[in-house]
């Protein structure tokens, strides 16, 4: 495991533990594979950029083998850059997800199999909702989790079922204190 990937990431974690080796201010979740979904793709390049501006670079590593894949600028075209990492892995017979982590350790995408949830980890204090309106078609919160575990709609009974009560309670424990 390189350097950069062995400080953000705890090995071995899977996502309802803590897969962080240090605290983050916010957290976002999501359940779409970020290896073929360019709208997801473009929805986490807008936040990056949101918050952190175009300056910045994103390393991107297997999540199976922690093997490094890419180095790509923020401004680079992220649905090309995340592609090639998806296309080497299914031809290398990788399955698995993907990781992606800032360099400067601001931010940091956590995905350990493509039918896997995933989380967003980021530190701003931008409120980066407010630049991308589309945020809640792709991410939940730790506040959406809540409300779920409430049941206080059919919807979130549905939700909780589907999921589990633990899965969302083991998210919440984690990451939403």
């Amino acid at each position: 495991m390189t350097r950069n990937l062995k400080e953000m990431l705890i090995s071995g974690a899977s996502l309802r533990a803590q897969v962080f080796h240090h605290s983050f201010d916010r957290y976002l979740f999501f359940d779409i594979d970020i290896c073929t979904s360019c709208e997801l793709m473009h929805t986490v390049q807008k936040l990056v950029r949101a918050g952190f501006g175009l300056d910045g670079a994103v390393e991107v590593y297997s999540a199976s083998e922690y093997e490094s894949l890419n180095l790509f600028r923020v401004a680079d075209d992220w649905v090309q850059a995340i592609t090639s990492c998806e296309k080497y892995l299914r031809n290398s017979g990788d399955y698995g997800g993907l990781i992606l982590l800032d360099t400067s350790k601001q931010w940091a995408l956590f995905q350990p199999r493509p039918v896997d949830m995933g989380i967003f980890a980021f530190n701003s204090q931008v409120e980066i909702e407010k630049f991308v309106p589309d945020i809640c078609d792709y991410f939940f919160s730790c506040a959406d989790i809540r409300n779920w575990i409430s049941r206080k709609t059919e919807h979130d009974v549905a939700l909780v079922e589907t999921v589990g009560y633990e899965v969302l309670n083991s998210l919440i424990k984690n990451y939403c204190v």
